[in-house]
């Protein structure tokens, strides 16, 4: 079980609904704008078993962000509103996401959602257990913290800058 200890932040702004790109139509359509701004620093929560590093909806799409937390986490803990998405592949999106960040950190994934895919991913990205959309259900599941760092995590994409030049004249 995870108990809720501290407030955390989310560490990136809505493309869409950030003040810049949108704060002129606001304020033509006499709207208030949105006061948005990044969250600072990393966002850890307290748990029983240590740290888990904390996304917040669409976040855990960001791979190099998401590395860029887990140092010293042993899971990592997704929650989102994904009743935006209605009955579409959004929230099937966001899983697949989630699942590829559990591959990268080598880290257990717990993704708590209102109405999207509510799981449990164990660190090789597998579904552990997961609750039927658009139903209210509790997931009870048995998690293992991890630690270390994959070489995704400690590297991310810098071995790769490499390959484009290795492969020779085309």
């Amino acid at each position: 079980m995870i108990r809720l200890r501290q407030t955390t932040s989310r560490a990136f702004r809505r493309v869409f609904a950030g003040p810049f790109l949108l704060g002129p139509v606001f304020a033509f359509l006499g709207l208030p704008t949105p006061a948005l701004a990044a969250g600072s620093g990393t966002s850890r929560l307290p748990t029983g078993n240590g740290a888990a590093a904390v996304t917040i909806c669409y976040e855990i799409a960001f791979s190099r962000q998401v590395a860029s937390r887990v140092a010293g986490t042993g899971l990592l803990l997704n929650l989102s509103d994904d009743a935006w998405f209605g009955d579409s592949i959004g929230p099937a999106q966001n899983l697949q996401m989630a699942q590829m960040r559990a591959m990268e950190t080598r880290r257990p994934v717990l993704r708590a959602t209102n109405n999207g895919i509510t799981a449990a991913i164990d660190r090789r990205g597998r579904l552990v257990s997961r609750a039927p959309r658009f139903e209210t259900a509790t997931l009870s599941v048995s998690v293992t913290p991890r630690t270390g760092l994959t070489p995704y995590v400690r590297w991310v994409d810098q071995p790769l800058w490499g390959l484009p030049g290795s492969a020779g004249p085309t």
